[in-house]
């Protein structure tokens, strides 16, 4: 064994700003209802294994699970989910590793990798800890930034004039929706935990050294976009931010 390296949530914000990526050793399933930008899905047990490796440990406990989860992966199947994580990992320097709380799957699968001569780090508390990390910066944005909303009606270039102001949230684009004038685009809208990991990691790269006292623009938008549900303590600061109205004449709107 070696010694393993942990990543705890004082450098989580660092790695966020720093675009680091990730390689997610969960199923298939999991990752589609949530993921990190810059991840990749590697999983260690795949959907159908881990129905198989759940079942057995409610009918016969965690030992005969464990020894259920090696035997399915082994062999060439287990040769080729190391091989997968180490060339990501040798193409993507400084990538760190997790499955849902930081257990036995990415613990297992670092240390495959050690034994194949590549060593990664892991992040402790999983995708649970890293997404709670997020959810906390836009609390925080919520709490300690000076918001303005920018309104108006339907085509006075409200998006376009957010997109020019380097202190801004684009909304709309991260919801990959237009709102309620306009509908949804051609592509399929995020997971609603995707577009709030989007809209945390846009608040880190915002410009400012921290969250306090920012000043950020938004788009006056309600409460859903689409879809998806702004977060109700971002919502909320919205709603009680100032307003800029934008007028512009009938012809440019209809442009």
């Amino acid at each position: 064994m070696t010694s393993k390296k942990f990543i705890t949530a004082n450098h989580f914000r660092s790695l966020f700003f720093k675009n680091t990526p990730f390689i997610d050793v969960r199923a298939e399933g999991e990752y589609a209802k949530g993921c990190l930008p810059n991840s990749t899905n590697f999983p260690i047990l795949n959907d159908h294994e881990r129905h198989l490796v759940g079942i057995c440990y409610k009918q016969k406990g965690q030992q005969a699970a464990i020894e259920l989860g090696h035997q399915l992966v082994c062999g060439e199947s287990r040769n080729t989910r190391i091989q997968n994580w180490c060339e990501s990992a040798i193409s993507n320097p400084n990538t760190h590793i997790y499955c849902w709380r930081g257990g036995m799957r990415s613990n297992l699968a670092q240390q495959w990798m050690h034994d194949f001569g590549i060593d990664v780090p892991l992040i402790e508390g999983g995708y649970k800890a890293l997404r709670r990390s997020l959810t906390e910066v836009i609390d925080e944005a919520a709490n300690n930034t000076l918001m303005i909303r920018i309104g108006g009606k339907a085509g006075v270039a409200k998006s376009e004039l957010i997109n020019e102001i380097p202190e801004s949230i684009d909304l709309e684009r991260y919801a990959n929706h237009r709102g309620s004038s306009f509908g949804k685009m051609l592509n399929a809208q995020p997971t609603q935990a995707n577009f709030e990991h989007a809209l945390a990691i846009d608040l880190l790269h915002t410009p400012s050294t921290n969250l306090t006292d920012k000043i950020l623009f938004v788009e006056d938008e309600s409460k859903n976009i689409g879809a998806i549900s702004i977060p109700f303590a971002f919502y909320d600061a919205m709603k009680q931010s100032q307003i800029l109205l934008i007028e512009m004449p009938l012809d440019f709107r209809i442009q």
